[in-house]
């Protein structure tokens, strides 16, 4: 029996189509609303500014099988730049 070959990798603009149905999979899960105009818009702008943050990708066996969106912000209470885990499916 061969292990599955699990990667991440940094999503890129070319992988929003592919990405967008596991975006609607999550939201419909989690009973969340979903404005697939918005979010479409939102993902295309956030992987156009790395200072916004990125999206990674979850590959098993090159199939995707899951995804992660972070955000940056800033605290000053915290003293600086923080990442927040925006999504995790």
């Amino acid at each position: 029996m061969t292990p599955e070959l699990s990667v991440w990798q940094h999503a890129i603009p070319d992988d929003v189509e592919e990405l967008l149905p596991l975006l609607e999979a999550f939201y419909l899960e989690e009973r969340l609303d979903h404005d697939a105009v918005s979010v479409r818009r939102a993902v295309v702008d956030l992987l156009a500014d790395p200072d916004l943050g990125g999206v990674w990708l979850l590959r098993v066996e090159g199939v995707l099988a899951g995804y992660l969106i972070a955000t940056l912000g800033y605290s000053v209470e915290f003293g600086g730049r923080y990442v927040l885990v925006d999504e995790l499916f």
